[in-house]
């Protein structure tokens, strides 16, 4: 959310796309979309109409945010997704990029089919996990579970990066690596992400964890 936020600020002529592809219920915490319309809807009127032009579907459920970064609400169900051919999800994606400069897609790591076509498609891939022993072992188990697939280069290869939260955000001594894996940069953990502007959380950009990432844009 933080890379999509400060994407958008530091390049204000490209269309920036925040997706949420995990259907999570707390969108409203963070954005604006009074559209009746979601990603769900979107879908099927690729799958009715074909790909064709699909700017003016976009320009109705896509509601740009004060801070430039551009919204869809998610799918209804998560199987409204993951119910795509990969074919399907590729044409998706077709539509996505070819009318946002930038899409973010922020998923989990739940190993569904769309999930594993997403991660095949895009062009760079970061995988965030934190100091807690819980975060580390779940990123473990995903990468124990690549390699049982022989699954590990396509999805671990060189558009693939490590990303560690936790720490003072050094790129030294802290570093930890994880299954062989170094992570390509720290992220400092700050308590107060967020503060309140009109009843949505907004990320704050007085605190280290903005500026590592600002600094990741650059």
């Amino acid at each position: 959310m933080s890379y999509c936020e400060i994407l958008a600020r530091t390049y204000p002529s490209r269309k920036v796309l925040y997706w949420s592809a995990e259907g999570a219920g707390d969108w409203k915490l963070y954005f604006r979309n009074e559209c009746p319309y979601n990603m769900s809807d979107l879908i099927y009127c690729m799958l009715m109409e074909g790909l064709g032009d699909m700017g003016e579907y976009l320009r109705e459920v896509a509601v740009g945010q004060e801070n430039g970064v551009y919204f869809i609400r998610p799918c209804h169900s998560f199987q409204d997704l993951n119910s795509l051919t990969e074919n399907e999800l590729y044409q998706l994606l077709l539509v996505l990029t070819g009318y946002f400069d930038t899409v973010i897609c922020d998923m989990n790591t739940a190993f569904e089919s769309v999930n594993r076509w997403i991660l095949r498609y895009c062009g760079q891939r970061f995988y965030l996990f934190n100091e807690s022993p819980g975060g580390i072992l779940k990123m473990q188990e995903y990468i124990d579970g690549l390699k049982k697939r022989g699954e590990e280069e396509e999805f671990l290869g060189e558009r693939s990066a490590f990303l560690y939260v936790g720490g003072k955000g050094n790129d030294g001594a802290e570093k930890t690596a994880i299954r062989g894996y170094n992570p390509r940069a720290i992220l400092p953990w700050c308590n107060r992400l967020f503060r309140e502007n009109n009843g949505r959380l907004q990320m704050r950009q007085d605190n280290s964890y903005y500026e590592r990432i600002r600094q990741l844009v650059q």
